[in-house]
């Protein structure tokens, strides 16, 4: 096993006539990263989902990471055949790890991709996980999958990484090859492979962790820092709204101290920053260790929403017209999972009227609130800036005052348009 891990590390620039390697899951993570991998290895992305295979091969990502010449000019192949991954010798798994509706970590999708991985592995086989979990998870929990689906043993017959995914969604800078990888695996040997491996398209170089729950602990940590440091902000901006001080003029001043980190209020959701912290409280809850920080973080940064309701409610009587700018996660990207702009968008259509546009979603109505793709259906009670889409930032803001009735309220969650806000966070 040893002398084969030699071999491998020692034969990786020859690897592209040798090796495959199979992306399992090709969204926001595995799509990107199986184009970076195509260009030195023969690479197979498999998403079970047959309609995203189909607009790949139809040179189209609906996610907008990878743009059409890029994925007409690669050599990876598409498919939704599990069958093609017989054909692999390296298996990178970048499926989703959300949490339920009790913020409990789910591990469904990372069951059945490692069942299916299992049932292709072959001896001398590397295995690396991407995927947010808790500190523990590939090697407690992924792993007797493998070695059960497989009939193989890890560390005897094959080797088993984790290398965390640092990706930011819409971001045309930091992308993949451009931000360090973190790397690890279950041994020496499978440390090796991982390394050699990304060290082929991570421009950026590596980071070699010491083992793989520190690994999935460094993943978890840079999420839950961001979403402390928000949640902070958060809880200040509702004391400088009684006091009547506007919280982005306060982070504006202290930001002319050199070590000061300027942090905003606003939203959290997407499947990050909204999503991971909940699997270290749940493995420490396990432990019967308390995390009341993170906890208490978690509660304030989900109240946001609940508090933009209200402040909607005790400025107007009856049911408002609200035009809420903005359904995705973030800015200038079209992924809606974990949005907290639609809960407001429902929340809100209890006690207003609401229209939302969002140049990332298509028309249609969900029931509770209609989405619009112009400005047409005013004037509005209240226009809510929620996301800060480029498309949005462009306008006048001469403009989205004249969407108003005479009594009209702008409440700009980001400050996108500081010269005409009412109010903010």
């Amino acid at each position: 096993m040893v002398r084969a891990a030699r071999l491998f590390k020692e034969n990786v620039d020859n690897m592209v006539n040798t090796q495959k390697i199979c992306v399992i899951g090709l969204g926001y993570v595995g799509l990107p990263l199986a184009i970076e991998f195509s260009k030195y290895f023969k690479v197979i992305g498999y998403d079970l989902s047959e309609e995203r295979i189909h607009t790949l091969n139809q040179c189209i990502d609906p996610n907008g990471e990878v743009d059409s010449k890029t994925l007409k000019n690669s050599s990876a192949v598409w498919s939704s055949n599990p069958e093609v991954m017989d054909e692999s010798d390296v298996f990178i798994i970048t499926v989703p790890t959300p949490v339920d509706k009790n913020n409990q970590p789910d591990l469904s999708c990372l069951e059945s991709a490692s069942e299916l991985v299992g049932r292709a592995l072959k001896p001398g086989g590397l295995v690396v996980y991407e995927s947010t979990v808790f500190p523990g998870c590939t090697e407690d929990f992924c792993r007797p999958i493998l070695e059960k689906s497989s009939g193989l043993i890890h560390g005897k017959h094959f080797y088993l990484g984790y290398s965390p995914e640092r990706v930011n969604p819409s971001d045309k800078v930091n992308t993949v090859s451009k931000i360090t990888k973190v790397v690890s695996g279950c041994c020496d040997e499978s440390t090796d492979l991982v390394d050699s491996l990304y060290q082929k398209i991570i421009e950026a170089g590596t980071f070699r962790a010491s083992s793989i729950k520190v690994a999935e602990a460094a993943k978890v940590t840079e999420n839950i820092q961001r979403d402390v440091n928000i949640a902070l902000m958060n809880e200040l901006s509702i004391v400088f709204d009684q006091l009547d001080i506007d919280s982005f003029e306060v982070i504006h001043a202290a930001s002319s101290k050199w070590n000061f980190i300027p942090f905003r209020p606003g939203l959290v959701g997407g499947h990050c920053i909204g999503v991971d912290p909940y699997y270290l409280i749940a493995r420490a809850a396990e432990l019967n260790v308390n995390t009341p920080l993170m906890n208490s973080a978690r509660m304030i940064n989900e109240a946001v929403v609940e508090r933009v309701v209200a402040k909607v409610k005790s400025l107007f009587s009856g049911r408002p017209r609200v035009l809420l700018m903005g359904l995705t996660f973030k800015e200038d990207c079209p992924d809606l999972r974990n949005s907290k702009s639609i809960v407001l968008a429902n929340k809100l259509s209890e006690c207003a009227d609401v229209q939302a546009i969002d140049p990332y979603v298509k028309r249609q109505t969900s029931g509770t609130y209609s989405t619009v793709d112009d400005f047409s259906g005013g004037p509005f009670d209240c226009i809510i800036i929620s996301v800060r889409h480029k498309n949005f930032i462009d306008i006048q803001p001469e403009f989205i005052r004249e969407l108003l009735t005479p009594e009209g309220k702008v409440f700009d969650l980001l400050n996108a348009f500081p010269s005409i806000k009412d109010y903010s966070l």
